[in-house]
């Protein structure tokens, strides 16, 4: 971090913020989907199996290319969210390094 943060980087980070809430908010719904259809291929999945023991349907479930296949759009989804949400708390961060150089300016 070097020098001071100016006004337009400050309100470069407050439109990013903006821009980016309803990014981030849909990214955090595919998680919460994902995470919740997860449940629903296994139990179809446990149902499909012809395995007469719970850890038998579980293990028909849990190798089946369905499940997988939701679990890569979970780490997808994961991925998303997490990143946008680091880079927001980023533009936080800025923008209450912005406001506490200002105050001290004042000062």
């Amino acid at each position: 971090m070097g020098g001071m943060i100016t006004d337009e980087s400050a309100e470069k980070c407050i439109d990013f913020i903006r821009d980016n809430a309803s990014t981030y908010a849909m990214a955090k719904a595919n998680r919460v989907y994902s995470e919740q259809y997860r449940k629903t291929v296994k139990a179809r999945l446990r149902q499909e199996s012809n395995a007469r023991t719970e850890g038998q349907k579980d293990d028909y479930a849990y190798s089946h290319v369905d499940y997988n296949g939701i679990l890569d759009g979970l780490k997808e989804a994961v991925y998303a969210e997490t990143k946008l949400q680091w880079e927001l708390e980023a533009a936080r961060v800025k923008i209450s390094a912005w406001q506490t150089e200002r105050k001290a300016n004042l000062l």
